[in-house]
């Protein structure tokens, strides 16, 4: 994350730009026995909204690169690229534009990570 800082300016003004910026780096210091456990759920929320859950149950972050998520009957209701962190003890989310119907049978869902390739089969709840 890049941000600009305010500057104070010091003795007389001088001619030209002149920025600040602070620079923030992730750094993930991996615990002695590092798991990820996604644990996957599609969750009815207020009205016809459905939401792709994904809880990082493990102690290590989890970086997603890429997700795909399918019904049974091969409605394609995400595919994204991207770059995404679910850190340990972490939820994260995604809107599904889907039909109690469309999700009966469950959803396939596939995603890329910095480790491989995770799969998972889910059934709705509400």
């Amino acid at each position: 994350f890049i941000n600009e800082v305010e500057m104070h300016p010091h003795g007389s003004p001088s001619h030209g730009l002149k920025e600040t910026l602070r620079v923030d780096l992730p750094v993930f210091l991996p615990p002695v026995h590092p798991q990820v456990q996604p644990r996957w759920s599609v969750t009815h929320q207020d009205g016809d909204d459905w939401t792709l859950r994904l809880h990082n149950a493990g102690n290590r972050h989890l970086r997603l690169l890429g997700l795909r998520a399918v019904t049974a009957a091969g409605k394609v209701l995400l595919d994204r690229s991207g770059l995404w962190y679910v850190l340990a003890g972490a939820t994260r989310e995604w809107p599904l534009d889907v039909s109690a119907k469309d999700l009966a049978a469950g959803v396939h869902i596939r995603a890329e990570t910095e480790t491989g390739i995770l799969v998972a089969d889910v059934s709705p709840r509400s």
